[in-house]
């Protein structure tokens, strides 16, 4: 799994 892309993600969720 890609640490990157989890974070990423969970950065741009809490963005909205």
């Amino acid at each position: 799994m890609n640490t990157d892309f989890v974070l990423l993600l969970r950065s741009t969720r809490s963005q909205k």
